[in-house]
């Protein structure tokens, strides 16, 4: 018995961890707007549960720009030169 409790309580925790980090990568890319389950750590740099965001706007565009970390790694970056 415990160690079915132990499972579905590990697969539970899965199950919120996927569900914030989509609702902020959607957020993020498709709204450009701030991710909403992260904590803004130093300007624009946001801190979530093993994954983390870079978002700026861009100076002429006034587009969003994103960098996208998961575990520190750089997975995706709308970032132009």
């Amino acid at each position: 018995m415990t160690r079915k409790r132990i499972i579905i309580t590990i697969l539970a925790l899965a199950a919120i961890w996927i569900c914030a980090f989509s609702a902020d990568y959607v957020t993020v890319t498709k709204f450009e707007h701030e991710p909403l389950f992260c904590i803004e750590t130093k300007g624009h740099h946001y801190v979530g549960a093993g994954y983390s965001y870079d978002v700026y706007d861009h100076p002429v565009t006034g587009q969003s720009e994103y960098a996208f970390y998961i575990f520190g790694h750089m997975v995706k970056s709308t970032f132009t030169d």
